[in-house]
């Protein structure tokens, strides 16, 4: 597959936004902004921050930085974005920098999952998320190809492939939506019994009272007359190895979809597409990321739809690391899964 190399390689990520927040408040003035409950319970966590609406402003990785001090791994956040919100007092005792010059963020793409590879490397941050994406920030001193004896390079355009197939949103693409459409739940990225932060209201009211059914998930869309499927619950490796498979000729390259565009099925809409587009080397389908109703997918999953001024057979699927969710749509917990076994 000439896309990404499924072997151990990495994908530095230049679209990353590096911010530092220190100083002796820094973590009650992230506490007011962040879906997730500080102290972090180990090294780092993926979160989000929210408008006042409740709705997604940036998402990303935050991490605990042996001064004291955070780091947060983002693609939309910025420095204008946070000032706003140091209150007069606070002025003395928070600092902002941007160090995005100063340090390099990777992806790393087939490490084995809960190694930590990188301890005493002189890696600043390192995490491990859902997806299976290694999470690295480092400066030029540390030689990566020497730490885990690999010199295999691969791209930003890779590490995005991944991710759609994953259906993992970039911070750029989430902003905007709800946290729940972003699955910022499902990441293991909300604290339901912290204090007040931005937009808290609209996230708890989301959990505690509604029904969650709209969410992002990934798709491809293939030429009317394939007959292949994508089931709930495959694994990125094997997902990509249908597409890559069925990549022999040009009748199985996806159609030009773009961002913003709208997915209908007997001339009603059903998705929306929230990933721009992505240029496949040779012969590969792109898989894309559409938001829709999860509990109304079968009516049209693995049917023709239009989309993009085409015609194409859709088929989306929830991803592996989502996990099992209940009849409202929320993240199934541990003592409810088991409870659920017992029951059936």
């Amino acid at each position: 597959m000439q896309h990404i190399t499924w072997s151990l390689s990495r994908a530095p990520l230049k679209s990353s936004k590096l911010l530092r927040i220190g100083g002796s408040a820094a973590t009650d003035f992230l506490q007011g902004l962040i879906t997730q409950k500080l102290p972090l319970e180990g090294s780092s966590s993926y979160t989000a921050m929210c408008d006042i609406k409740g709705r997604i402003h940036s998402t990303g990785r935050l991490f605990n930085l042996p001064d004291g001090s955070y780091l947060y791994d983002s693609e939309s956040s910025s420095l204008g974005h946070l000032k706003p919100y140091i209150l007069r007092k606070q002025r003395k005792v928070v600092t902002l920098e941007d160090v995005t010059e100063k340090f390099t963020a990777m992806a790393l793409l087939g490490a084995p999952k809960g190694v930590n590879m990188f301890e005493g490397s002189g890696v600043l941050a390192c995490a491990q998320d859902d997806i299976g994406v290694v999470r690295i920030v480092t400066d030029d001193t540390v030689d990566l190809g020497t730490v885990f004896n690999e010199k295999v390079q691969s791209s930003e355009e890779g590490y995005k492939f991944y991710r759609r197939v994953a259906g993992y949103l970039s911070s750029s693409e989430a902003k905007g939506m709800t946290v729940y459409e972003a699955n910022v739940d499902l990441l293991n990225g909300i604290s339901y019994d912290k204090g007040c932060y931005l937009g808290q209201e609209t996230v708890a009211r989301g959990y505690h009272k509604g029904q969650i059914r709209k969410r992002c998930m990934p798709a491809v869309i293939f030429p009317e007359d394939w007959e292949g499927e994508i089931e709930d619950g495959e694994t990125e490796l094997s997902v990509a190895s249908k597409l890559n498979y069925e990549s022999g000729d040009e009748s199985a390259r996806e159609y030009d979809v773009k961002q913003g565009e709208v997915v209908e099925f007997n001339g009603k809409k059903v998705a929306t597409v929230v990933t721009p587009p992505l240029t496949p080397p040779g012969k590969i389908p792109t898989p894309v990321i559409i938001s829709t109703y999860v509990d109304k997918r079968e009516a049209w999953n693995g049917s023709v739809v239009e989309v993009g001024g085409g015609t194409g057979r859709i088929w989306c699927w929830k991803p592996q690391w989502w996990g099992a969710l209940d009849d409202r749509g929320r993240k199934m917990k541990n003592k409810d899964i088991s409870l659920q076994m017992k029951e059936e």
